[in-house]
């Protein structure tokens, strides 16, 4: 994850509106890469190849994290990262 100077400003700020979306950076030959952005398209959080597995192992998941994004909403719920009232998108569908 990036590291951001002046997080509790930023969390503020980012769920203004409580819209996130993630584009999937990288699903191919077993590796994995997933970023979340909020409504000003900043990076929140990003997940790895190893993340990945392990938030499946863990049963966070059933599905990789772009295959199963209401669970990873409410993982990242439970972490702090999104507010509660948040939504999760995919890229595509935050264009509309």
């Amino acid at each position: 994850m990036t590291y951001i100077s002046n997080f509790e400003g930023f969390l503020q700020e980012s769920h203004a509106s409580n819209t996130f979306y993630y584009v999937v950076d990288m699903d191919e030959r077993g590796e994995y890469g997933l970023t979340i952005y909020d409504s000003r398209d900043r990076e929140v959080y990003t997940i790895n190849t190893e993340m990945a597995h392990e938030m499946i192992e863990d049963g966070f998941l059933k599905y990789k994290p772009h295959e199963d994004d209401q669970r990873l909403q409410q993982y990242l719920v439970q972490l702090g990262i999104l507010p509660r009232n948040s939504r999760l998108i995919s890229a595509e569908e935050f264009e509309k």
